[in-house]
C-alpha cells in the first residue's frame, strides 16, 4: 500500500491529498468520487485524478453509490442473457457473475479468498496476517471460493422461482396508467418480462451498494491495522462520522428505490439483515486480528451481498405457516401430556 502523495494542487485539477488544500468543496468531493471508483472498478477515470491514501479514505462516502453502479452494469448483462435463456435462471445468474467480476478486476472476490486462507489457515494473528498478504491461493481460499460463488449463482437463480417474482403483473401494478400504456402498445408476454427484469434487476443493484456500505461501516467502526502503516492510519483519521452517515442515507434511499415492488416491513428485514451480517462480521474480525484490513471489507461486501440474495429467496410465508402449524402440534402434544 503505497503512502499518501503530498503534491500540490495541478493545473488540471486537484492533487493536494490534504483537507487543507485550497481546492473547492465540489472539486474535492468529485476527485474522492472518482478515486473510489478508479479503486473498486476497472473504469477509466480523469487523468488529473491523484491516486492516494487520503482522496481514497474520503471516497468511502461514495462506496454504496459506486456499488450501484457494479450492480447496474450486472443488471443490464442478467437482462440480455434472460430474454435469450428465460428456461435456465441459472445462465442469467451465471453472466451477472461475470460481468461484475470483471466490472470490479475479481477486488472483493480476491479479499474473500485471502481471508479464507488467512482465518482458515491461521493460527494466531501474526500467521493470519501473513497469510492473507501472501499472493498465492491455498486450498481454503480456493474451496471458499467455489463453495460461495456456487451458492451466489444459485441464489440469484432462485429470485426467479421464489415469491418475490410474480408469474404475472399484480392488479396495483397494472391498473397504473404507465402500465397500460405499455400493454396497449407492446405484447403482454414482453412487459411482463419487463417488469420481472426490474423487479431482479432491483435487487441485484440494491445488493450490491449494501454490500459496499459494509465496507464502509467496517472502516469506520475499526481501526486499520495492516503493517500499522500511516497509509492505513489515514483510513481512520479520515472516515468522520459525517461521510458514514452520508454514505448510511444513500444506502437506504438507493436500496428502497431499487427495491420498489417490496413492503415495508419486509424491505426492513433485509436491511435489518445486512445490518446484523456486518456489525457481526466486523466484530468477529476486530477480535481475531485486532482490526480491519482490505481483504476482510472485500469478504464481508461479499457476505452482505449474498444475504440480501438469500433472505429475498426465501418464502417467508410457507416458513411461518409451517413454523405456526409445529407451534400447534406442539402446544396439543403438551396439553396432552398435562392433562
Amino acid at each position: 500500500m503505497s503512502e499518501p502523495n503530498t503534491d500540490t494542487a495541478g493545473a488540471d485539477g486537484p492533487r493536494k491529498p490534504r483537507e487543507e488544500t485550497s481546492s473547492s468543496f465540489a472539486a474535492q468531493e468529485i476527485t474522492a468520487f472518482y478515486s473510489g471508483v478508479m479503486f473498486l472498478t476497472r473504469l477509466s477515470v480523469p487523468k488529473w485524478v491523484n491516486h492516494s491514501m487520503y482522496w481514497l479514505s474520503l471516497s468511502t462516502a461514495y462506496f454504496p453509490i459506486i456499488g450501484a453502479m457494479v450492480g447496474f452494469f450486472g443488471a443490464l448483462n442478467y437482462s440480455w442473457a434472460y430474454y435469450f435463456f428465460p428456461a435456465s435462471p441459472v445462465i442469467p445468474a451465471i453472466i451477472y457473475t461475470a460481468a461484475t467480476i470483471r466490472f470490479t478486476g475479481g477486488f472483493h472476490e480476491d479479499g474473500l479468498a485471502d481471508m479464507c486462507d488467512g482465518f482458515g489457515g491461521g493460527w494466531t494473528r501474526t500467521s493470519i496476517l501473513r497469510i492473507m498478504r501472501d499472493s498465492t491461493i491455498g486450498a481454503f481460499a480456493g474451496m471458499g471460493l467455489v463453495l460461495y460463488l456456487t451458492l451466489k449463482v444459485h441464489a440469484i437463480a432462485n429470485l426467479l422461482v421464489s415469491t418475490i417474482q410474480l408469474s404475472a403483473l399484480p392488479a396495483q401494478v397494472a391498473s397504473t396508467a404507465p402500465f397500460m400504456w405499455l400493454l396497449t402498445h407492446f405484447p403482454v408476454a414482453f412487459v411482463v418480462h419487463a417488469y420481472r427484469v426490474a423487479r431482479i434487476g432491483g435487487v441485484l443493484v440494491a445488493a450490491h451498494c449494501i454490500g459496499r456500505w459494509a465496507c464502509t461501516y467496517l472502516l469506520y467502526r475499526y481501526k486499520y491495522v495492516e503493517n500499522a502503516s500511516a497509509a492505513g492510519k489515514e483510513f481512520l483519521l479520515t472516515v468522520t462520522t459525517t461521510r458514514f452517515v452520508f454514505a448510511s442515507v444513500t444506502t437506504v434511499a438507493i436500496a428502497r428505490a431499487c427495491l420498489f415492488a417490496l413492503p415495508l416491513r419486509d424491505f426492513v428485514v433485509v436491511m435489518v439483515v445486512a445490518a446484523v451480517t456486518t456489525v457481526r462480521l466486523g466484530d468477529y474480525i476486530n477480535r481475531v486480528i485486532g482490526g480491519v484490513i482490505g481483504d476482510c471489507c472485500g469478504a464481508t461486501e461479499q457476505l452482505v451481498e449474498l444475504s440480501v440474495y438469500l433472505v429475498l429467496g426465501v418464502d417467508w410465508l410457507r416458513v411461518f405457516d409451517d413454523a405456526g402449524a409445529a407451534y400447534a402440534v406442539l402446544k396439543t402434544v403438551v396439553d396432552s401430556f398435562i392433562q
